[in-house]
C-alpha cells in the first residue's frame, strides 16, 4: 500500500509541476520496490519518472524510462505496459522516428481496446492520431482523433478531450478548412481549464485560422501575444515566428520575413541542442 501511495503521490506532484519533489518521491518508490522484488510497482515508478520528463519535453531522456518498462516482458498484458508503449511512441513521434512510434502506438491501442478502460484507450487513440498528424497523413489522423475525442468527452475527461479537439483543429488548418478548424478550436477552448501551455496551442490555431482567412492584422496580433507569453513552449514560438513571416511575405516585407524565419530557426536549433542521444 505504501508503494502504491508513493506512485500516486508522484503523479500528483507531476500534475502540480513540482518536478523535483516528484522525482525524489518516485525514485524512492523505485528503490524500495526493487529492494522488495516488486517488479510491478517498479514498472509503475519507471513509467511515472518518464512521464515527468515527457511533461518537461525532455523526450530523449523520457524514452529511457519507458524502455525499462518495455523490457519487462512479463507485464505485456498489463495497463502499465500499454501506457509505456503509448508514452514511448509519443516521444519517438516528436523526435521524428515515426515508424518506431506507429509500431508502439498500434500495440498500445490494441492492448487498451481489449482492456476497455476509457482513459488509457482514448489516450492511445489520440496519440496515434497525433503521430499521423505529425506525419501529415491526415486521412489516418482524423478518424483516430475523432474517436479519441468522443470517448474522452463521454467519460468526462475534459483535459484529454481538449487536446484531441485542438489537434483536430490543427488538422483542418493544415487542409485550409477554416470553418471546421474554428469549430474544433472553439471546442478545445471550451474544455481547457487552467492549462496555460495547452491554451497557447489554441491561440496558435486561432492565429493560423485568422491568417488563412486573410485577416492579417488579427493574426499578427495573436502571434505576437503568443511570443510575449511566458508559458509558450518552443514548438508554439517557432510556429508563431513562421506565421509572422507568412504575413510579412504577403506584404512584400522581405527584411521581416528573413528576421522572423531566423528567429524560428534559432529556437529550433536551441531545442535540438538539448538532445543528449546522437540518434535523436
Amino acid at each position: 500500500v505504501r508503494l502504491d501511495a508513493g506512485v500516486l503521490a508522484g503523479q500528483a506532484l507531476i500534475r502540480l509541476a513540482r518536478w523535483n519533489e516528484a522525482e525524489t518521491r518516485l525514485r524512492a518508490v523505485a528503490d524500495e520496490a526493487e529492494a522488495q522484488g516488486d517488479d510491478y510497482r517498479l514498472a509503475l515508478a519507471f513509467n511515472n519518472l518518464g512521464m515527468r520528463l515527457l511533461y518537461l519535453r525532455r523526450l530523449d531522456e523520457a524514452v529511457a524510462w519507458f524502455t525499462r518498462v518495455l523490457s519487462m516482458s512479463e507485464f505485456e498484458e498489463t495497463s502499465v505496459y500499454g501506457l509505456s508503449l503509448n508514452n514511448a511512441g509519443a516521444c519517438y513521434a516528436r523526435l521524428g522516428q515515426f515508424e518506431r512510434a506507429i509500431e508502439m502506438q498500434l500495440r498500445a491501442v490494441a492492448l487498451h481496446e481489449k482492456r476497455a478502460a476509457a482513459s488509457p484507450y482514448e489516450q492511445a487513440l489520440g496519440e496515434l492520431g497525433t503521430t499521423y498528424l505529425l506525419m501529415d497523413d491526415l486521412g489516418r489522423a482524423v478518424p483516430y482523433l475523432i474517436k479519441a475525442l468522443a470517448i474522452a468527452e463521454q467519460a468526462g475527461l475534459n483535459a484529454d478531450a481538449a487536446l484531441w479537439a485542438s489537434n483536430l483543429a490543427a488538422a483542418h488548418v493544415h487542409n485550409n478548412e477554416w470553418d471546421e478548424a474554428q469549430r474544433f478550436n472553439d471546442e478545445a477552448r471550451r474544455l481547457i481549464t487552467g492549462n496555460t501551455a495547452r491554451a497557447m496551442f489554441s491561440s496558435l490555431h486561432a492565429a493560423d485560422i485568422a491568417a488563412g482567412r486573410q485577416q492579417n492584422t488579427e493574426a499578427a496580433r495573436l502571434y505576437r501575444e503568443i511570443l510575449a507569453a511566458p508559458a509558450a513552449e518552443a514548438a508554439v514560438r517557432w510556429a508563431a515566428h513562421d506565421g509572422l513571416a507568412l504575413i510579412a511575405q504577403r506584404a512584400g516585407d522581405k527584411r521581416t520575413v528573413a528576421a522572423e524565419l531566423d528567429a524560428a530557426l534559432k529556437i529550433l536549433e536551441g531545442t535540438r541542442s538539448t538532445l543528449t542521444r546522437t540518434d535523436d
